[in-house]
């Protein structure tokens, strides 16, 4: 009880910081900081006894943003391993399609399509962001570690570290905010046993949030300790669930998980491989890194970017007439823009961001949030020269 109580209270807690003096004027919370998703409509009749992670020891203690981790000294080189996982967003139904040729555009998909670079120890885990199609930097790292509820995401090249605590990813991912979100409870169906994946058999767990309903599939995996534990906890933090959920067993690793979310849209989390290393460095799991700076100053504020550049976007159909594309946004969440279904880039609330070599013609547009979770997305079908805005108003040009 002292746990749910913790949690339940965990927002109201971290939710406040003082500005420094230099510092811009404190932008609003972010939506998903704020927003409960309704109820699922449906919720299992019977759940399985969900598996135990077993007795390790005292219970992690809760990571705070505005105090430091301790140096992570005590880990030793030894045995890990590495997965490459895919995150991939079906298509919805009615997808709107322009004038760009289907062939340069699937080329332009797999040249920006995000993914994780997982490193897994015993009692540690680091995800890294590959792939240009994030809000956050390329490169960018999420450490984990077995004795606290959060982690460190680490920045500029390493050298600088920020806490994350639980309930933060969805608003890190989607909006570029480490505010806190609400966590509600989970409940967890057992599945039985599910698809064969990267030579492991793997059993399926079902979980329920408020927020998506999810399926995993989880494989045994020789010395993978709590690593994979971790792993399931990042992911129930999308799902705004508690981290003490108890969905992973000690030496399990999801490979393969499908978020749908409550409102609309899917998240497929994929492991495309996974490698075993008898030398895996200590200090490349280190949560926080030991040169790395602590910090409690919000993420840099930026307007938008393009995921490619102007030379790119002019190969999507070389030799034609070009034109221009503004895209904005009006509304209060940070939104994707997807062009003939492909992601091409984010533009922050009243942020702006113009497109000035696509080939002329019609164009579709989608405006989505990074995890695909929001409950409406602006379709356009335009022809160009256009604006559109994230906000569904009437851009004008």
């Amino acid at each position: 009880m002292r746990v749910l109580a913790l949690f339940a209270i965990l927002p109201c807690l971290l939710a406040c910081r003082t500005p420094t003096k230099d510092e811009p004027k404190e932008a609003p919370a972010s939506p998903q900081a704020n927003a409960v998703p309704a109820p699922l409509t449906t919720l299992p009749t019977k759940i399985g006894a969900a598996p135990a992670i077993g007795d390790a020891g005292p219970p992690p203690e809760l990571a705070r943003p505005q105090t430091s981790l301790p140096a992570d000294t005590s880990l030793r080189d030894g045995p890990g391993y590495t997965l490459t996982v895919a995150l991939r967003f079906p298509e919805a139904p009615g997808i709107l399609r322009g004038d760009l040729p289907q062939a340069t555009l699937e080329a332009a998909r797999r040249r920006v399509e995000p993914s994780l670079a997982v490193e897994l120890g015993p009692q540690r885990a680091k995800l890294t962001l590959k792939g240009r199609a994030h809000l956050l930097s390329e490169g960018t790292e999420l450490r984990l570690r077995s004795d606290f509820y959060g982690g460190a995401l680490v920045t500029d090249g390493g050298s600088v570290y920020r806490v994350l605590v639980p309930g933060t990813l969805r608003a890190l991912f989607n909006d570029r905010r480490l505010d806190v979100g609400p966590l509600t409870p989970a409940e967890i169906a057992l599945g039985g046993e599910g698809a064969r994946r990267l030579g492991y058999r793997t059993r399926k767990v079902e979980v329920w949030t408020r927020a998506a309903k999810a399926s995993f599939e989880l494989a045994k995996v020789q010395d993978a300790g709590e690593g994979g534990v971790l792993l399931c906890r990042f992911l129930l933090d999308w799902m705004s669930a508690a981290p003490a959920t108890p969905l992973c067993q000690d030496g399990e690793v999801p490979l393969h998980a499908e978020l749908h979310w409550t409102p609309r849209g899917v998240l497929v989390f994929d492991a495309v491989s996974i490698a075993r290393r008898l030398d895996m460095p200590a200090a490349s799991l280190a949560a926080p890194p030991a040169a790395s700076r602590f910090s409690t100053e919000p993420l840099p504020r930026e307007g938008g970017a393009l995921f490619l550049s102007p030379q790119e976007i002019l190969a999507l159909r070389p030799g034609g007439e070009t034109a221009r594309l503004v895209l904005q946004n009006g509304g209060d969440e940070v939104r994707m823009a997807w062009l003939d279904g492909v992601p091409f880039g984010w533009v922050a609330p009243g942020g702006r961001v113009e497109i000035t070599q696509l080939p002329k013609g019609k164009i579709g547009v989608e405006w989505r949030t990074f995890l695909d979770d929001a409950d409406k997305v602006p379709l356009q079908s335009l022809t160009l020269p256009a604006a559109s805005d994230a906000s569904g108003a009437d851009a004008g040009l």
